[in-house]
């Protein structure tokens, strides 16, 4: 089965996996913010709407914030930009 990453206008790369909502930084971010710092998110259980602030990086180079691409609550927090691809995991809404 086919996978289906996209990445957004504002840096967020995003995949579908089971139901659940992957949120990352794409390439492009990783480069601009450079080393990676400081990580801060949204806790598991909070409720998010489509562009809220999910997350903010800090690298040696800047720090950006990056924003939910779907309605839903925070399923799970990795929080390690430096061993994951995928920070937060989301569960949509029902529609």
């Amino acid at each position: 089965m086919k996978e289906h990453v996209y990445i957004t206008g504002t840096g967020e790369r995003v995949r579908e996996r089971g139901g659940l909502v992957e949120v990352g930084l794409s390439p492009e971010a990783q480069v601009a913010l450079g080393d990676l710092l400081h990580f801060q998110s949204l806790k598991v259980g909070d409720r998010v709407k489509e562009g809220d602030r999910l997350f903010v990086v800090e690298g040696n180079l800047t720090a950006a914030e990056f924003y939910s691409p779907v309605d839903g609550y925070i399923d799970s927090v990795t929080g390690d930009p430096k061993i994951s691809d995928w920070l937060v995991t989301l569960k949509p809404r029902e529609m």
